[in-house]
């Protein structure tokens, strides 16, 4: 291959891509029900370098441990949450007041694991010595694991992280050797007994925990939402910001700032529920493992939970009852919890059917709704995030009270704890064991949007993906010193390609970089979400940096949009053979395969100048609406 021959190196999205996936996805024909058949992609003549970041990151994103410290990695994200001026340090304090929360409920469900395994053992744990100390092991070793992961993040691999900031860990440590020494002087005895409540009435301590933790987090939501109110009334003078898209002068225009406290509220209680969720579930994994173990290896043993001779597990009913599984509910509340969030989105995102309009829509028509109301994400997550608060909070006191009201014999009680415990084994096998890909993959598309932010406002967060594929990136480029390069993006792997040359990290002439990104979300999620690092002045300085910079969207592409200071070119739905392919399959596009043969065409020229496209005259300006 010689000097003028370019280089196309591929980035895929986000997903468990597999490694030839950036070729695009084949059309199958199903010959009989034994096999199938299939045309091979068509590839260019020049070389094809294909970065997969998915599989390389599966330790990092995609294991067990991962999902376990999703809540953590939720309240990690809220800290970079800011505007691109003014209240940065209100977000850092958000994160940092949740991730405390979070870390004395994460003491408390370890805490309560542990009783659990225990109980099913000889070890008399209802004796102060031993059973008080479980907490104040847990949490010391919880302050350890921090410790280490602090220490291991800075130096991980070949790229150095700069980890939590030292305030953050040292409070989080803190945090849970109080909330350990807490726990480990409540005894059966002494647990309330201020309360003044009845003696035969002996309260769940675990769900006065979750119950505690989950109003606080809610309370600090509130605060947020009120601060929301207060700052509509204010907003931030700031002219239209000019810019080039498509050709047309587009502006950017900065409202205020109420959507990214709209946006950390509704993080905030997110995390914790998800925290109350995944305890519970584990809770119950290990109460059923160690049930079934103890079954097998001492069966003549009476095969019962010693529940009144744990710290946190005490059951305010009658030990003979199912009441005593009551903490067993909690991830049943939970799940309901986050369908209100559902049911809050598709309300407040509903489109009313026109006068000609019949049920159901086609499928384009529905792909370019749906594009709609995450186009409009900024303006909806303020209603989302009331409406989820309001109508969480009506469902749990509401569930509260007809589970404190349901009789011994409730056929309803018993039928949701049997689902709490189907739950935790579907969730199980989906983390650890890998079934269930189509509740695994949804999961994952959230783990590759969160875990592109480095830890730094909780230690327990998930390791962040993106500077070690920066680094991936560059060393790939860096082979090609002599070649022209395109850099293709799609999806997530637009935003990373983007990341790289904003910072002006390529090891090679910018003059021959080309950067080519579809399915792009930089306007509808990221400038949205996360606006003091996706500025207008940000994507010039990506422009500046390459020899051009290309974008394709869809109009059935739900995160797709056009982008300011690039040229953006729209793919027609749909596709040549009929298809809808929204979001996916950019690689096969005619489209994007002829911008690549022009940068090619002009590299190998005699005198090869700057790759410029000729672009449509608008009669009006493109409008882009970027919130802050």
């Amino acid at each position: 291959m010689g000097p003028a021959d370019i280089v196309e190196i591929r980035v895929h999205g986000i997903g468990n891509k597999e490694l030839l996936d950036a070729l695009g996805r084949p059309r199958f024909e199903r010959l009989n029900p034994a096999s199938e058949v299939t045309t091979a992609p068509a590839l260019p003549d020049h070389k094809v370098r294909i970065i997969n970041w998915a599989r390389s990151n599966k330790e990092f994103t995609r294991g067990f441990f991962w999902y376990v410290a999703l809540p953590f990695t939720l309240a990690n994200v809220i800290g970079y949450m800011r505007p691109p001026r003014g209240s940065s340090r209100f977000f850092a304090l958000v994160a940092f007041a949740g991730g405390l929360l979070l870390t004395a409920a994460q003491v408390a469900w370890a805490a309560v694991i542990a009783e659990t395994v225990f109980s099913f053992t000889p070890i008399d744990i209802a004796d102060k010595s031993i059973g008080g100390a479980i907490p104040l092991v847990v949490s010391a070793g919880l302050a350890l694991v921090m410790l280490y992961r602090a220490s291991e993040i800075r130096h991980a691999n070949d790229v150095r992280d700069p980890g939590p900031k030292l305030p953050v860990l040292a409070a989080n440590v803190l945090s849970a050797l109080v909330t350990g020494y807490f726990l480990s002087g409540r005894y059966l005895s002494g647990w309330l007994d201020g309360l003044g409540l009845d003696p035969a009435f002996r309260l769940n301590p675990m769900l006065v925990v979750v119950v505690g933790s989950t109003l606080a987090a809610y309370g600090l939501a509130g605060i947020i939402l009120l601060l929301y109110m207060g700052v509509g009334r204010k907003e931030i003078a700031s002219d239209d910001a000019p810019a080039e898209a498509d050709g047309a002068r587009a502006r950017i225009r900065f409202s205020s700032m109420r959507r990214q406290y709209a946006a950390a509220a509704l993080a905030l209680i997110v995390s914790m529920v998800m925290m109350h969720a995944l305890g519970g579930l584990l809770r119950i994994a290990a109460s059923d493992l160690m049930w079934l173990l103890r079954a097998l290896a001492f069966p003549s043993m009476p095969v019962e939970l010693q529940k009144d001779a744990v710290t946190l597990l005490v059951s305010a009913d009658d030990t003979g009852t199912f009441k005593d599984n009551l903490l067993d509910m909690v991830p049943v509340y939970c799940l309901g919890v986050l369908a209100i969030l559902g049911l809050s989105w598709e309300i407040a995102a509903r489109e009313r059917f026109g006068p000609n309009e019949r049920w159901p829509r086609p499928l384009k028509l529905r792909a370019e709704l749906q594009r709609s109301a995450v186009h409009r994400l900024g303006e909806l997550l303020p209603k989302v995030t009331a409406g989820f608060m309001g109508g969480s909070l009506v469902f749990l006191m509401v569930a509260g009270f007809l589970t404190a009201r349901a009789g011994e014999a409730s056929r309803a009680l018993e039928f949701l704890i049997g689902s709490s415990h189907g739950l935790s084994y579907v969730v199980l096998l989906a983390t650890v064991v890998g079934q269930f890909p189509e509740i695994t993959s949804k999961t994952r598309l959230v783990a590759d949007v969160v875990g592109f932010w480095p830890i730094r406002n909780h230690p327990l967060a998930g390791v962040s993906y993106r500077r070690r594929v920066v680094a991936g990136i560059r060393l790939e480029m860096g082979r090609h010193p002599q070649h022209t390069v395109v850099l293709i993006g799609h999806s997530q792997g637009s935003v990373i390609c983007a990341w790289l040359i904003r910072a002006g990290l390529l090891p090679i002439d910018e003059n021959r970089v080309h950067l080519i990104t579809c399915g792009c979300p930089l306007m509808t999620l990221y400038s949205t979400l996360f606006p003091a690092f996706f500025t207008l002045e940000d994507l010039r300085a990506t422009r500046r940096n390459v020899a051009s910079w290309t974008n394709f969207w869809r109009s059935t592409d739900a995160i797709s949009s056009k982008v300011p200071c690039a040229v953006n070119r729209e793919i027609p739905e749909p596709g040549p053979d009929g298809l809808i392919e929204k979001h996916g399959n950019y690689w096969t596009s005619s489209l994007l395969a002829d911008r690549v043969s022009r940068i090619e065409s002009t590299a190998r020229s005699p005198k090869p100048g700057p790759v410029t496209e000729q672009t449509p005259q608008r009669t009006s300006d493109v409008t882009i609406l970027r919130h802050a």
